[in-house]
């Protein structure tokens, strides 16, 4: 999968041999996303959730939409995303690296910010928002999800 900085991610595989890759847009709409993927499922995240949240790709990805039934971003599992065999990027960028020492060390050497939270990085120029459930001050810590918004 490629990474499009808040427009995009490219070549999501589906499932499905008669429709292959697709792509996830900004702005795209739910029955889009329900119709592309043949597993699809949905949940409600909670009571203040504006859309149903679509559960795609064996569960490796979720999808967030806006109160229209838009797409403004997506969640990727990290765990779930190697265990399909699918890498993440950017250019050229691994954008699941072993480990958020390992990601922050290659933005920082590509000249892209971050910022550490509570939880994570936050890398404002691609639009990724990363957590670790073990998160360190010194980043050892291995990567379990990014949340990539499209705004």
């Amino acid at each position: 999968m490629l990474l499009h900085p808040h427009t995009k991610i490219i070549g999501i595989d589906t499932g499905n041999p008669y429709i292959g890759l697709v792509d996830i847009y900004k702005n795209e709409k739910f029955v889009t996303v329900a119709k592309d993927f043949p597993n699809h499922a949905v949940f409600v995240k909670g009571p203040s959730a504006q859309f149903p949240t679509s559960v795609i790709n064996n569960d490796a990805i979720h999808v967030y939409y806006n109160e229209h039934g838009h797409v403004i971003g997506a969640e990727l599992m990290k765990n779930r995303i190697l265990n399909s065999s699918i890498n993440f990027r950017y250019r050229d960028l691994n954008l699941f690296p072993d480990n958020l020492h390992n990601l922050t060390y290659t933005m920082k050497v590509n000249g892209i910010s971050y910022v550490k939270s509570d939880y994570g990085v936050y890398i404002e120029d691609l639009g990724l928002k990363y957590y670790c459930s073990n998160f360190n001050d010194v980043l050892n810590c291995e990567i379990d999800a990014v949340y990539v918004a499209f705004t």
